[in-house]
């Protein structure tokens, strides 16, 4: 058993197919994760283990239809058609394209405003075509030639003025009306099955063995896999060791500034289902529509969400692949705590990478109980192997950070949002303890980022580079750990002993200061925490905020457990020894907001 976390980028659909079915052959997987494009990596693993699950007998066919995803996006350029723009964005789409494409060259780059709004510098360009005309008349070749130079320069000024023009209605008037998105998921064509929306919903729908456009794939159907499909009715999600597949995935909600890891409680939230009409098929609208929560519709044709174990897992995965401009941002409602009037207002849920791009400590414990794998992505650099995977080659200090160089002002940009996206995933995978468990694959300038029109040998190699990286983690972790003679120190024996050290190493430094502040001088003339714990009456606080216990026995078993909680502290201190040879760098233990809240 493993949990299995990845990476987002627009190239994971080509990449992490090969990769979860080598690992499937060794691994069941317990947990998986992903973020932004990441998520439908994670969503499609998720299927494959429920089919597992839930019929033995034909659950390979899961994990085997997994595998042909790259086979399938390869062909009819089907990858570049998950992206369908809608007809209002079309030509911003066009744009998008030509800027990004690495086949596209820059002097044509120059000209994809034209290309992208032809009638309009059509119509700027036409009062230099009458200019030029009119010089036709001018008696001396030279002077003719001059005004036809001219007329080229104002032909070239005006063409790109009128598309600059198209560009700003189109980014200011038409990106915000298509919910600030180029597409939103499904085709303007009803006949059009090939846009994200579409085909992800019949693809998690096959891969998990269900009745195609007719029962969702929902997350109580992978927490709890039975032979009756029916509503689960669940708002909270289940403890770990009851669900038989654990799915979580990360959107950020614009409107509140922060992010969600889903499975959440949806209570709060209400949907429109003509507007989400545009992100999902017809038959995932019914069912959410008839699976809402039993709270009464309000104004304006909104309905509540149904309880998250009936919550479809395309909807969660959608919102958390909301690559923003690329895709739609998904439009839900929810009561603003400072508004009076008490109505729904509208709350944008994005990219989950703009807060947590790869996600590696989503599933973490203080010990670990079997591996938790994870696929990243970077760039070649002049020491990457030449299968494209870089690993920890040694268990000592945790990993450097990667330096990016800087050119110029775009480059600077790069940087700055790089920065501000990726800094805690980036801290996080230099720790000991998690670095050994990251398969990086590497990918060239025209193999990641927004490349959508990769020819069938670039997703060869990267399907290759997959499941490189598979078997890579798999020849690290897939062997016990039985304590036997000449075990390799990078190996699920050596990880186990590296994340104790480590908890035991944050144990300590965090109860001594635990025991500082409960045993020692108190600053403001305040009363010690101990007689906080024994307060009775007059001194109500303790009684009537946060209770704890019941009555005096209650204060008197938390009196005992805190006091054993400081003396462990001193045990931790005077133990000889125990802090040497630490792993570096040291983590912090800390507290920190729940995302599924």
């Amino acid at each position: 058993m493993c949990d299995l976390i990845m990476k987002g980028g627009v190239t994971s659909g080509i990449v992490y197919p090969e990769a979860i079915y080598q690992i499937s052959r060794v691994f069941d997987l317990k947990s998986i994760g992903g973020t932004s494009a990441g998520a439908i990596a994670a969503a499609l693993a998720a299927a494959a283990q429920y089919r597992r699950v839930r019929a033995p007998a034909t659950g390979e066919a899961g994990y085997d239809r997994v595998r042909t995803v790259p086979d399938v996006l390869s062909t009819d350029n089907r990858l570049f058609k998950l992206f369908t723009p809608n007809a209002a964005t079309r030509a911003l789409f066009n744009i998008v394209v030509d800027l990004f494409n690495p086949r596209v060259p820059r002097w044509l780059k120059v000209l994809c405003l034209v290309r992208a709004y032809a009638w309009l510098a059509a119509v700027g360009a036409a009062p230099a075509v009458l200019y030029a005309f009119a010089a036709v008349s001018v008696p001396s070749l030279w002077m003719r030639v001059v005004h036809w130079l001219v007329a080229i320069i104002i032909a070239v000024i005006g063409a790109m003025g009128a598309g600059v023009i198209g560009l700003l209605w189109d980014a200011l008037r038409k990106l915000p009306r298509n919910c600030f998105g180029l597409a939103t998921g499904i085709a303007d064509d009803p006949k059009d099955t090939c846009a994200l929306g579409t085909w992800l919903t019949q693809e998690l729908e096959a891969t998990a063995g269900l009745e195609p456009e007719r029962v969702p794939l929902t997350f109580g159907m992978l927490w709890q896999p039975g032979a009756n499909i029916g509503p689960c009715e669940v708002d909270e999600p289940p403890q770990l060791h009851t669900c038989a597949v654990n799915l979580q995935m990360v959107t950020t909600s614009l409107t509140e500034g922060r992010p969600y890891q889903f499975p959440t409680s949806t209570a709060p939230y209400y949907f429109n289902p003509d507007e989400l009409s545009k992100f999902f098929p017809a038959h995932v609208i019914r069912w959410m529509c008839d699976h809402a929560r039993k709270t009464a519709a309000t104004a304006n044709g909104l309905m509540p969400l149904p309880p998250i174990g009936d919550l479809p897992v395309v909807v969660a995965t959608r919102m958390s692949l909301a690559f923003p401009i690329l895709l739609s941002a998904v439009p839900l409602y929810a009561m603003d705590p400072s508004d009076s009037s008490k109505t729904p207002q509208r709350v944008w849920f994005s990219d989950g990478g703009l807060t947590s791009n790869f996600p590696i400590a989503m599933f973490d414990a203080p010990l670990p109980r079997w591996p938790t794998l994870a696929l990243n992505f970077g760039a070649f650099e002049a020491q990457t192997p030449a299968d494209g995977v870089v690993v920890a080659s040694s268990r000592g200090p945790g990993r450097l950070l990667q330096f990016s160089q800087i050119a110029g002002v775009p480059g600077f940009l790069v940087a700055l949002f790089n920065a501000l996206q990726n800094w805690n995933d980036n801290m996080q995978a230099t720790l000991p303890g998690f670095r050994d468990r990251i398969a990086t694959i590497a990918l060239s300038p025209d193999e990641g980022g927004l490349n959508l029109d990769m020819d069938a040998a670039t997703v060869e190699r990267l399907r290759e580079r997959g499941a490189a990286a598979a078997q890579t983690l798999i020849d690290r972790f897939a062997a016990p750990s039985v304590l036997g003679p000449g075990a390799a120190v990078l190996s699920w024996e050596g990880h186990r002993w590296t994340r104790f050290r480590v908890e035991f190493a944050t144990l300590n430094e965090h109860l001594a200061r635990y025991a500082v502040a409960y045993e020692g001088a108190q600053q403001m003339r305040d009363v010690t925490y101990a007689q906080l714990i024994d307060a009775g009456d007059p001194h109500t606080i303790p009684l009537r905020s946060y209770p704890i216990g019941e009555g005096a026995a209650g204060r008197e078993a938390a009196q005992a457990l805190a006091t054993a909680t400081a003396a462990l502290a001193g045990q931790f201190t005077a133990a000889v020894g125990m802090q040497n040879a630490v792993p570096q760098p040291m983590p912090s233990l800390v507290i920190r907001p729940n995302l599924s809240h």
